[in-house]
């Protein structure tokens, strides 16, 4: 066996192999001869190292072949040409519209913020005071806790007194609980001690015949109008009734004046 970097019969035949600036070849394991690197023209194996068509890099190792849809770099890399994708880019793919292309595959997916297949259903996740809401994975607006309606635009937290729409998010007042907050409370009533009804607001509505800031006072017997202060009268003085709710003098016949209390013509 001979001796490393010789060869031959004899070993008598000394080759180093190279691939330098002194030389791109290998050594034939039998005789030592000299066998150029791929792209070295001369026979002393010291031209310029050209790889062969398809082959590229420093030791010419690497292929890398120009398709109708590729090309290949110095390093023998290969890139896609614009629209097709893909290990051996056999992938076309074009953006449009809503449309674009996964730069890895080519596959064809939504822009971001739009959803469906066909691209068409806009939904950007937002939490603001405006609106707050996911984006599901078809695009639907997913409101959230606390958040309804169509496009979650209407905030709503149920309290002690009051709950909210599972679908349109409005405050919906519990039993006795009025105002836009639900914070009044008042309940009908009409007893021997209170009579008054309820508006939107919670405040109370007297009936005929009651008042005081809780509709529970009531006039005597004869007494008429939210201070009971009119009791019809008909002798030398005056002569009137009077209008129940109001308390409003109503001369009688052969009476005027704001007091009924002038003889007409």
């Amino acid at each position: 066996q001979c001796n490393k970097n010789y060869y031959g019969p004899e070993c008598s035949m000394k080759c180093q192999q190279k691939d330098n600036i002194e030389g791109h070849y290998t050594c034939d394991e039998a005789t030592g001869r000299k066998i150029c690197l791929p792209g070295n023209v001369l026979a002393s194996c010291t031209g310029i190292k050209t790889c062969l068509p398809g082959w590229h890099g420093d030791r010419c190792n690497i292929y890398c072949r120009k398709t109708p849809t590729s090309i290949c770099d110095g390093s023998g890399k290969k890139y896609c040409l614009p629209n097709w994708y893909g290990k051996d880019c056999s992938k076309y793919c074009a953006p449009t519209g809503n449309f674009a292309c996964n730069s890895l595959t080519g596959e064809r997916g939504c822009v971001a913020g739009w959803y469906g297949d066909q691209c068409d259903r806009y939904c950007i996740a937002t939490h603001d005071d405006t609106a707050a809401f996911s984006c599901s994975e078809t695009g639907e607006k997913v409101c959230h806790k606390g958040w309804y309606g169509t496009n979650c635009e209407r905030h709503c937290v149920r309290t002690r007194n009051s709950v909210c729409s599972n679908i349109t998010g409005e405050r919906i007042c519990n039993k006795g609980w009025h105002g836009v907050n639900c914070d009044t409370y008042c309940m009908p009533r009409n007893d021997q001690n209170a009579a008054y009804s309820c508006d939107k607001d919670g405040k109370k509505a007297c009936f005929p015949l009651w008042y005081g800031s809780e509709c529970d006072k009531s006039c005597k017997f004869g007494w008429y109008g939210p201070q009971c202060d009119c009791s019809p009268k008909d002798d030398k003085t005056a002569g009137y009734t009077c209008d129940k709710l109001t308390g409003v003098r109503v001369c009688q016949p052969g009476w005027t004046g704001f007091m009924c209390d002038s003889r007409g013509n």
